[in-house]
């Protein structure tokens, strides 16, 4: 797995985390974020990934923690 976090170049306010998957299977997983000054974490949408396919998500509610969690291979059929 490999995960790589920034802020987008043209809208600072945008975070955008991209991840990638090495494995031959598609990989599923869950997320929740924690918006800044709250105490409650909200589950977010997550894509799946495919193998060796990079997926970007972009957030512009600004949030002090992301977690992931809940990784699963899955026997579905990678999308070419």
């Amino acid at each position: 797995m490999t995960l790589e976090f920034f802020a987008d170049k043209v809208n600072k306010e945008l975070l955008v985390l991209v991840i990638g998957s090495s494995y031959p299977r598609v990989v599923r997983y869950r997320a929740a974020a924690r918006q800044k000054g709250r105490r409650e974490f909200y589950e977010t949408n997550v894509l799946r990934l495919n193998p060796k396919i990079p997926v970007f998500e972009g957030w512009s509610d600004p949030f002090e923690e992301l977690v992931l969690f809940d990784f699963k291979l899955t026997n579905e059929k990678p999308i070419q």
